[in-house]
């Protein structure tokens, strides 16, 4: 089962790169097949969200320059959206985070985990979703090529 989603490419890092803004100009299309981890453990697929919009957020939890736009970002659309059973948000860490590490970030959040799923897994695996299954653009890059750079988009 497919499912049509938005994709907010909000992401900000420091460890990975966009290779291409092409994809910001993408139409909107399903989203492929993918199994994660919610902050409690359990299993998410994009089925789970059947009937609803949901909207996509790609994030580091260890992200210190530019992420907490993104997160503010988020937590906006919580508020727009609050008491919605239609709409959904989604955040997808990016660096492989234990679920609980996924639950405390949301709670420092104040998000409503009713409506605002917080996922995680291997992060060889989350990038390949991220490409395959939304479309995206990101790539790891090496730390010493970080060192020139303040802050570096991924996936948008």
């Amino acid at each position: 089962m497919r499912l049509l989603a938005i994709i907010a490419c909000l992401v900000v890092s420091a460890n990975a790169v966009a290779q291409d803004v092409s994809t910001l100009n993408q139409p909107v299309q399903p989203v492929g097949e993918f199994t994660l981890f919610d902050s409690h453990g359990k299993p998410f697929q994009p089925g789970d969200l059947k009937g609803k919009v949901w909207i996509g957020h790609f994030f580091f939890t260890t992200c210190t320059s530019g992420c907490e736009k993104t997160a503010e970002t988020m937590k906006a659309l919580q508020k727009a959206f609050k008491g919605r059973e239609d709409v959904a948000l989604v955040s997808i860490s990016l660096n492989n985070d234990a679920p609980g590490i996924l639950d405390l970030y949301a709670d420092n959040l104040g998000a409503d985990l009713r409506q605002w799923r917080f996922l995680t897994g291997p992060t060889d695996q989350v990038h390949a979703i991220v490409q395959q299954c939304f479309y995206q653009t990101a790539e790891r890059i090496p730390i010493r090529r970080l060192a020139a750079r303040s802050c570096i988009r991924s996936v948008c």
